[in-house]
């Protein structure tokens, strides 16, 4: 019978690494399939994500607030900050100043609702701060976005 927190308390207790996956590897492949779930979005959206140049843990927050908002058939949802840090591998406080800044560069809508953190993306990729800073002249090219 395995112990109560399996594998990853006995690994968190010995301090090694956990590996990415909970499963083992070398005896298993990934299946995914999209009758198991999938997540709709814009051609649109998604490669402004792919031009947008974002930290690898800004991206992280990102995919992960999508998930858990369009995954969902929703605009926006009640999410925390412990369960972005979850899902994305990041630290808890890291996460809540990396959200910060997604939301100082209008890439996050973000506003609470009593003490619930309601997260959504915003669709206006164009009111992303740093299109406006990049480039110089003050002109946003919206014909290489829509390539």
């Amino acid at each position: 019978m395995e112990k109560p927190g399996g594998w990853f308390l006995e690994r968190k207790l010995l301090k090694e690494p956990a590996p990415f996956f909970c499963f083992d590897m070398e005896n298993s492949k990934a299946n995914p399939q999209l009758e198991n779930g999938y997540v709709r979005i814009a051609n649109e959206l998604f490669e402004a994500m792919g031009k947008y140049p974002f930290s690898g843990a800004e991206l992280k927050i990102l995919i992960v607030v999508i998930r858990l908002t369009y995954g969902w058939g929703l605009k926006q949802n009640v999410i925390s900050f412990s369960k972005i840090a979850y899902l994305s591998s990041l630290d808890a406080r890291y996460t809540k100043r990396v959200v910060k800044r997604l939301v100082q560069d209008k890439v996050l809508i973000k506003y609470k609702h009593q003490r619930n953190n309601i997260l959504g993306v915003n669709k206006d990729y164009l009111s992303w701060r740093l299109w406006k800073t990049q480039n110089i002249s003050g002109q946003i090219d919206t014909a290489k976005m829509a390539v």
